[in-house]
């Protein structure tokens, strides 16, 4: 605003004052022409100054007029103790808030400057230092960061970070919000707020203007100016227990009109549901763009805040959730008690509703490409409703306009239907049309039931006793059912990955099956529980309509641990039958059909099972050990071969060197297809081997039997993509990939296949967007290194580095770490570089350290010589790592050399 306009502002405010109460609406109109912004600006003044007569002497827009016109607020150039003041950023009651430098340490900071008129007043002051008191006790990566409090020269002031991006009012204004964004922006405000309430900090003013949002999609929560501590929250465990609070008088009211909660507008006393009441206004005003509660005047706002209910966000956005309506009004509950008792329980809201809609578009994706994903869904963009006259009383909703045509309504059907014979025909039209409806109904219900349902998912069998020890048990069931339904044709299943990450989406609530219906897109759904009994176990299974919830089939199954296999058999011809599907005489066989028959080693299985999805070098060397156990209880058993084979091809060149674990890998395959030549996991498991030993041929023919064998084996699909990715057949490894996806698609293998041969084949930005994907469903590492090194093969070293950083911070293994040395050296940083790659030779000197990784320092570094000679060791050992020399961006530096062309002729990858 400019300082005309200050001045402007200023003298309507003297001047309405000047004049009698009932007499400055009047003039305010008149004053104002039709300038709406200027007579709002005025009138919630004016409505200030009369509530906090007594509290401050003027009217802070006043202040702040005089201190722009009088030079105050240009300030560029002056030094204020350590920091240099660059330019102006913003001005508000309760300060002049400056673009600084620090000169010592050399950053930009924000400065907040208590404008000298205020510096008189004890209560002033002593806000001001409440605001940053209040901020610098709480440590939350959502709440802005005080540096320093001082007073130079009599200048009070507040040093602090310095946050560049839009603040949410700008983001409303521009009309470019989506669900998506501004779900997140309200999860990370509830988060910070949790953070400021459990220190018993109210910040009392939430509005848009104090909220900013990062370039980077990161809220800072601004201003804590009004903030106050809680006497009813046991603040004597509080870092700001100590700090000297202001007392509020009854009757004042502190905030933006428009924002208040209730209680607040009534100047009674506020607690942390007043925060929540105020984070409800800010999400509803990003849904629909405009505020729930509004007025021609202050006082007009403050009667529709106190007794109106907004208009349903429905009615601006057709397509917004129901869910997020209803959290939404609870947030704007008008008593207390209504309302969300805590942040955390909002927070917890806000984020069960964006993980389900970012599933369910993940579910949607492949099957309906043109549906609109409703985290996409434009906000604020509607028409406004239509304003509701003005009659001196607020409104719930336009009621009085419904009622009066609905008596309309029924004076006419009385005036055609005022006699008793029209009545008579009338009740026999309505008795003839309920008697259709209702044969329609049973007719429709009917057919209904009859129609196989042929989409289902088995949601994980709950561990009805929470018994840690049982949690191996629960999910080698759940599969177990997952496994044989998938047999029965045409029924499609939801395979593992999906439905565990349900699972685990919803692990604080009870799976309502309705909605696993609506999330996941099935018709019904499996629900189980495991409980043991001494030496038995009583598993109990349902079969759930997810339409309306209606229960299709139940039994319970005491059985002993023995009869584990045959139950799984049971449930599943069980299910079959209720949904009418018969099962072939192949499908009886396969699902009759018993990998062993030594119950402890079917339990042994499921605990290495269990251990191997779980991933790292513990849990795998667990996994193995379990598999042996199972092997050592029942030698004939293929499927454990299979998992022993799994275990070593996986550990091999990263944990163990390739000439210890290969030849045990490839005798365990070879044993699990001899055993059981019809098992896919035993063909899944000898391709692996032998895509590690660089036999191609083998290795196809083996990927290809075990989809044969099972055509919904995504961990086949995934693995032969990423081996059609290596030999440079692109669009081959892309269309497996993408039936990984389809048949699962929040399985991360496939996602990271998928990416895989986007990065090989050197489709930049696709890759980087397939691995941004698989790092949001499922926060992997693995992902995330893949991303940074698409980001290195942009040429974007920063980024870059910024991803393998984060990746090495959450995991110090070898893999990451050489990653982040490769980083460091890109991005410049070689002292960071070749400390790390020291360390990780000394480390290899006890301890298995894969040449590759070395070899990829030394190429970053630009040591070609070196990197040559350690791939070389790589090559001598026949590691798998060298398989990627073929196709990946990071060897492309290497790709004239003889040295580098000669490897890959041995490995097979060049002519």
């Amino acid at each position: 605003m400019t300082p005309e306009r200050w001045r402007q502002a200023d003298e309507l405010v003297l001047a309405a004052l000047a004049r009698p109460a009932e007499a400055r609406a009047m003039f305010l109109t008149d004053a104002c022409a039709d300038d709406a912004e200027l007579e709002q600006e005025v009138a919630s003044l004016l409505q200030y100054h009369q509530r906090l007569d007594g509290f401050l002497s003027q009217p802070p827009l006043g202040a702040m007029a005089e201190a722009v016109v009088s030079g105050q607020m240009e300030r560029a150039g002056q030094t204020l103790g350590r920091y240099q003041i660059t330019c102006a950023l913003a001005r508000g009651g309760m300060g002049e808030v400056y673009l600084a430098r620090d000169i010592e340490l050399g950053r930009r900071v924000a400065l907040k400057l208590l404008p000298e008129k205020f510096t008189q007043d004890p209560d002033r002051v002593n806000r001001f230092r409440q605001e940053a008191r209040a901020a610098s006790a709480l440590n939350h990566p959502n709440i802005l960061t005080i540096y320093e409090i001082g007073v130079v020269e009599g200048v009070h002031f507040i040093a602090s970070e310095f946050v560049e991006g839009q603040t949410v009012r700008a983001l409303i204004h521009d009309r470019e919000l989506k669900l998506g964004t501004a779900l997140d922006l309200a999860i990370q405000t509830a988060g910070a707020l949790a953070a400021a309430h459990q220190a018993g900090i109210v910040h009392r003013d939430i509005k848009p203007e104090n909220l900013m949002r990062r370039p980077d999609g990161f809220v800072k929560v601004l201003d804590f100016g009004l903030a106050k501590l809680n006497e009813r929250l046991p603040v004597t465990n509080s870092p700001v227990a100590g700090f000297p609070t202001i007392e509020t008088q009854s009757g004042i009211v502190l905030g933006t009109v428009s924002y208040m909660s209730p209680e607040q507008a009534r100047g009674l006393e506020v607690d942390a549901r007043s925060d929540l009441f105020s984070l409800g206004v800010v999400l509803y005003e990003m849904i629909a763009g405009c505020q729930p509660f509004n007025g021609a005047t202050t006082s007009d706002v403050l009667a529709a805040l106190l007794t109106a209910e907004p208009p349903a966000l429905a009615r601006f956005v057709p397509a917004v959730p129901t869910e997020l309506q209803r959290i939404v009004s609870r947030a704007l509950a008008k008593e207390r008690d209504e309302r969300y008792q805590t942040a955390s329980a909002l927070n917890d809201d806000l984020k069960q509703l964006k993980d389900e809609l970012s599933l369910r578009a993940q579910l949607r994706r492949k099957t309906d490409s043109n549906e609109q994903a409703t985290l996409e869904l434009p906000l604020g963009a509607a028409p406004q409703p239509t304003a509701q006259p003005q009659t001196g009383q607020p409104t719930r909703t336009n009621a009085v306009g419904v009622a009066h045509r609905a008596s309309e309504l029924r004076a006419g059907f009385f005036h055609q239907f005022n006699n008793p014979r029209r009545l008579a025909w009338l009740a026999l039209a309505v008795l003839l049309t309920m008697v259709a409806a209702l044969g329609f109904r049973q007719f429709f219900h009917s057919a209904h039931q009859a129609a196989p349902i042929n989409t289902l998912a088995v949601l994980p069998f709950t561990n009805a006793l929470n018994d840690p020890q049982m949690d191996y048990l629960t999910d080698g069931i759940t599969e177990g059912i997952i496994d044989n339904l998938s047999l029965v044709a045409p029924l499609q299943v939801l395979a593992r990955g999906t439905v565990y990450s349900y699972r685990d989406r919803n692990k604080e609530r009870e799976l309502d099956p309705r909605q696993a219906g609506e999330t996941l897109h099935v018709g019904v759904v499996v629900l189980g529980r495991v409980q043991r009994q001494g030496e038995h176990l009583l598993i109990r299974a349902e079969l759930v309509d997810t339409s309306n919830g209606a229960l299709l089939w139940s039994e319970q199954y005491p059985r002993s641990q023995a009869d584990l296999l045959a139950v799984q058999g049971e449930i599943t011809r069980e299910i079959s039958n209720k949904l009418r599907l018969r099962l072939s005489g192949e499908q009886q066989r396969q699902l009759a059909q018993r990998h062993t028959s030594d119950s402890e080693a079917y339990q042994l299985y499921l605990l290495g099972h269990h251990f191997y999805l779980r991933g790292g070098r513990a849990n795998l060397e667990r996994a193995r050990d379990y598999y042996n156990q199972a092997i050592a209880r029942d030698s004939g058993y293929a499927l454990a071969y299979a998992g022993i084979a799994d275990f070593y091809a996986t550990a091999s060149a990263q944990f163990y060197a390739p000439d210890e674990a290969m030849p045990k890998a490839r005798e365990a395959a070879h044993t699990a297809v001899r055993l059981d030549d019809l098992l896919p996991e035993a063909h899944y498991a000898l391709a692996s081997v032998l895509n590690s030993d660089w036999e191609w041929a083998g290795a196809e023919r083996e990927f290809r039997r075990a989809i044969e064998l099972n055509p919904n084996y995504v961990l086949a699909y995934s693995r032969y993509a990423s081996h059609l990715s290596v030999r440079g057949r692109f669009d081959e490894a892309l269309r497996a990939a993408r039936r990984a996806q389809e048949l699962d698609p929040l399985e991360l293998r496939a996602g990271l296949a998928l990416g895989f041969a986007f990065f090989f084949g050197h489709r930049l930005d696709e890759a980087a967007a397939q691995y941004r994907q698989a790092l949001d469903l499922s926060g992997s590492n693995a992902a995330r290194v893949y991303l940074g090194r698409v980001f290195a093969a942009q040429g974007k070293s920063a980024e870059a580095l910024a991803e393998f950083r984060q990746a090495a911070t959450l995991d110090q293994q070898p893999s990451y770490r050489a990653w982040l040395a490769y980083g460091y050296a890109l991005n410049g940083q070689r002292a960071e570089a070749l400390t790390l790659l020291r360390d990780l030779e000394m480390q290899s000197q006890h301890e298995r350290i894969s040449p590759a990784y070395l070899a990829r320092i030394y190429l970053g570094l630009g040591d070609k010589k070196r990197a040559l000679d350690w791939l070389q060791k790589s090559y001598d050992e026949h590691s798998d790592h060298v398989l990627n020399l073929g196709h990946d961006p990071v060897y492309d530096p290497l790709r004239d050399e003889p040295r580098f062309q000669a490897l890959l002729r041995g490995i097979g990858l060049a002519p």
